[in-house]
């Protein structure tokens, strides 16, 4: 098998490209990394009640998220004890109990077997105790992103989260105003590449945005020029950084392109956006105008109580598999994605719509629209990487010759240099926790491998 100590070397910032290849390593990960982290499972809003559920996976193992009837979260492996069968056939729904397809076995939600059909069959040797549904030992869940870990040790999930819960808060889940709903059902796509390439992409990767989507950032422009919409305002690569969290366990999170209500400057974001969504906001109609107003108002009540002054971000990633795509833009969707693996060279991607809970429908729609044209299935971000990475897995592992490692080393600028622009905005960068990174640079990508690289050689 691969050696990682000599495939991964993350502080010189070089990587063997046979660790996005090697069939024997991936089943390893699976073990390894998907059986002792925590895993996304979904969020709250999308199993409201008892005997509501979803699916999922946790690695290549097909899991059900559900309320039993104390409305407490339970995970279950997908699969029916009596032969394996698949016992949930949708991906999501409202259910007392499960029965199997193939032999009639009945479980009740709370993984219990209640039914078996011709059970005098058994003449009393089935014990119905040792036969109910495997149960994942931890589930937990914060501001309702809903986690689970098979290991039964692991830290808490506040402990495995660590500092990137306060990006989480103010830019994603924003309790101050309201919170987020996940809307009903998800995307799905095939892209042949290693899990591990979107996650480390999501986790740092700003340098391929204004090359790699130059024509979607040209469509924007248009679209705002002609039409008033436009939900990427200002000059981000010049008003955003990055933030590497490492959580008091050691794992590493990372929120990209980060950027402060509070910037000063003309171009910035933080100047343009608000006159863009104002815009957009009108041709909505007075609901989503008079929205848009109470939620400035509840914005700015909180920046006086909280004086990081955040505005947005874009790309994010939590170790292992879980991604964000967001934007500062009011009026634009989230998106929460995974990145399932499906073998050494090939990873499912699933994708959420997250929306402000208080919003009303017209925005919603419109929102998610705004999401679905550009970070999503047939969106024009997605699009643009599926080609890169079909043409990446097309090149890495198909040739006779000795691979040369993959270069992480970039350090980005010097970063008091960098951060000093932000100073004179009048950002005060120093009340952020975490590690403040240029916007292009590969740092967070050395830390992910790093924290690979250990997990992979634990024992336990």
């Amino acid at each position: 098998m691969l050696n990682l100590h000599e495939a991964v070397k993350d502080r010189e910032g070089y990587i063997d490209p046979s660790v996005f290849t090697d069939e024997d390593l991936y089943r390893l990960e699976m073990s390894k990394i998907f059986q002792k982290t925590w895993l996304y499972v979904g969020h709250e809003s999308s199993i409201p009640k008892a005997g509501s559920y979803i699916l999922n996976y946790m690695g290549e193992n097909e899991v059900i998220v559900i309320r039993d009837p104390n409305s407490r979260l339970r995970v279950f492996l997908n699969r029916c004890p009596h032969r394996g069968n698949k016992l949930c056939l949708f991906d999501q729904g409202l259910q007392k109990g499960f029965t199997c397809s193939f032999h009639g076995w009945r479980f009740d939600t709370e993984g219990r077997l209640n039914g078996v059909a011709d059970s005098n069959s058994y003449a009393d040797t089935l014990k119905p105790e040792r036969l109910g549904l495997k149960e994942v030992p931890r589930v937990s869940s914060y501001g309702g992103l809903i986690f689970a870990s098979w290991d039964d040790e692991i830290s808490s999930l506040d402990g495995y989260l660590g500092d990137i819960r306060w990006y989480l808060d103010r830019l994603l889940l924003k309790a101050f105003l309201g919170g987020i709903e996940v809307l009903p059902g998800r995307g799905k796509y095939l892209m042949p590449t290693n899990w591990k390439m979107m996650a480390d992409n999501f986790m740092h990767d700003g340098t391929h945005v204004p090359i790699t989507h130059t024509s979607f950032f040209q469509a924007v422009q248009k679209t705002q020029e002609t039409k008033g919409i436009g939900w990427f305002g200002g000059n981000l690569f010049d008003s955003a950084l990055n933030v590497l969290t490492i959580s008091p366990t050691g794992v590493p999170h990372a929120c990209g392109f980060f950027e402060f209500l509070g910037d000063t400057r003309a171009d910035s974001s933080a100047q343009v956006q608000p006159i863009l969504d104002r815009t957009m906001a009108e041709r909505l109609g007075p609901e989503a105008v008079q929205w848009l107003d109470d939620r400035t108002k509840r914005l700015k009540e909180f920046v006086k109580e909280d004086k990081s002054m955040v505005l947005g971000s874009a790309n994010w990633t939590i170790f292992p598999n879980l991604s964000f795509i967001m934007s500062p833009s009011a009026l634009r969707a989230n998106g929460i994605i995974q990145w399932h693996p499906r073998g050494a060279k090939m990873l499912e991607a699933w994708q959420w719509t997250a929306v402000e809970k208080d919003a009303p429908d017209v925005v919603k729609r419109f929102a998610a629209s705004l999401l679905a044209s550009d970070q999503a299935p047939a969106g024009m971000i997605t699009i643009d990487d599926t080609e890169n990475f079909d043409r990446m897995a097309r090149n890495v592992g198909s040739s006779t010759i000795e691979e040369r490692p993959f270069d992480y080393s970039m350090p980005g600028m010097d970063k008091q240099q960098f951060l000093e622009k932000f100073r004179q905005a009048g950002i005060d960068v120093g009340a952020l926790p975490g590690s403040l990174e240029p916007l292009f640079t590969e740092e967070m990508a050395r830390a992910y491998y790093g924290y690979y690289r250990e997990l992979m050689a634990e024992s336990r």
